[in-house]
């Protein structure tokens, strides 16, 4: 009797509990560039998000209308400030609304569908690009389902300006829960 409920048990939840710890989190490979306005201000960072092949599917499934998906998705993110946080020493640089966003259908390295999301991240109060020696960034998800992560550290570009000046250097944390940024990520820069 206990094999024959053991057996019911493990097929019915076994499929469930792999579909639910999936659905758990999604993987979402970013890539940041650093922009400077014409007053020599480091202004905005505009970013691609690559999210995993079955959050992709998911998603997909419950919006197929790609543009309807878009809206809902920077809905979403802008009530999280798009799981993007910058410091420059101990000034944080609030980054928390867009200009423009484009969602779409692409492969990823193993050619299987994947969902590319960009924008362009506005800084409230841009920076004197002189004053930078530091910038933190954390991509940190609070509600503990997304995690981002750099796959190199040119990853992290940044605008022409900056680059005689500054370098990224990218981290990976030994250990980190779900939701947080698993990679220390900085730009430092010369003065």
């Amino acid at each position: 009797m206990f094999k024959k409920l053991l057996v019911f048990v493990l097929l019915f939840t076994l499929p469930t509990i792999s579909v639910l710890a999936h659905t758990e989190h999604e993987e979402i490979q970013v890539k940041s560039s650093f922009e400077v306005n014409s007053r020599q201000q480091l202004s905005a960072i505009s970013m691609v998000w690559l999210y995993d092949t079955f959050s992709s599917e998911d998603m997909l499934q419950h919006e197929k209308d790609i543009n309807r998906l878009a809206k809902v998705l920077i809905s979403d993110l802008s009530r999280f400030n798009f799981y993007t946080r910058l410091n420059s020493g101990d000034r944080r640089l609030v980054a928390n609304r867009i200009n423009k966003y484009k969602l779409r259908k692409v492969k990823d390295k193993d050619n299987n569908l994947a969902l590319e999301l960009s924008f362009t991240l506005l800084i409230n109060k841009p920076i004197d690009i002189s004053k930078i020696k530091n910038i933190k960034i954390d991509h940190s998800d609070p509600t503990g389902r997304g995690i981002l992560f750099y796959d190199k550290a040119e990853d992290i570009s940044l605008a022409t300006v900056l680059k005689s000046k500054c370098r990224s250097k990218l981290k990976e944390k030994a250990e980190f829960i779900e939701g947080q940024f698993p990679q220390i990520a900085n730009v430092t820069c010369r003065t």
